[in-house]
């Protein structure tokens, strides 16, 4: 028994001291590949219509229309000026589960975008079959309002998967927003 024992440990440590000599001659085992970043960042342009909310007396509706990544779904967002607070209430229809963007996909997240580039998040729609709904508020006075599938409701910058954007009457255009979008998205090398 004791024989087998010592043998065990002797063959053990024999192991041990050649990993650690392999790992010796080469130094770069465990270092990264530092042939491209493991996450990149890719801008996307849009050009949103904002509406000024400051100007309003009572409740503005606004169509909220698909893109070309949900081009039936179609939605409504009635917005009124409360307190010197943007009360926004949205309605959609005709959506697809988030999924459809990729397995990590999970939720749909309202964004408003200010003139000056700011975005917003304010939450995530209750979906129920293809219908979704959202009550929230904004301190912005003159934003956009756009839906993005996002893999997490807390998401900081909306992602590249612009599902809905806001569609203002002419007479109501305030400025035409180029906005950035930019999201992180991973490098296809890494799994």
């Amino acid at each position: 028994m004791k024989v087998y024992f010592y043998t065990c440990s002797v063959i053990s440590i024999v192991t041990l001291v050649s990993c650690c000599a392999a790992l010796a001659q080469s130094p770069n085992a465990f270092q990264p590949d530092k042939s491209g970043p493991v996450y990149q960042v890719v801008p996307i342009s849009r050009t949103l219509a904002t509406h000024d909310y400051t100007r309003n007396t009572g409740t503005m509706t606004v169509e909220l229309t698909g893109t070309s990544l949900l081009p039936k779904a179609h939605g409504q967002a009635k917005i009124e000026r409360v307190d010197g607070q943007a009360r926004i209430t949205a309605d959609l229809d005709s959506l697809k589960p988030a999924t459809r963007f990729g397995h990590a996909y999970l939720t749909y997240v309202l964004w408003a975008v200010s003139t000056d580039g700011r975005r917003e998040n304010l939450g995530e729609f209750e979906v129920t079959g293809s219908k979704a709904k959202i009550s929230t508020a904004t301190d912005l006075t003159a934003f956009a309002l756009l839906v993005t599938a996002e893999p997490d409701f807390a998401v900081k910058q909306p992602g590249k998967f612009v599902i809905m954007e806001n569609v203002v009457e002419k007479d109501r255009i305030g400025d035409k927003l180029a906005a950035n979008l930019v999201p992180v998205q991973q490098d296809p090398r890494v799994p």
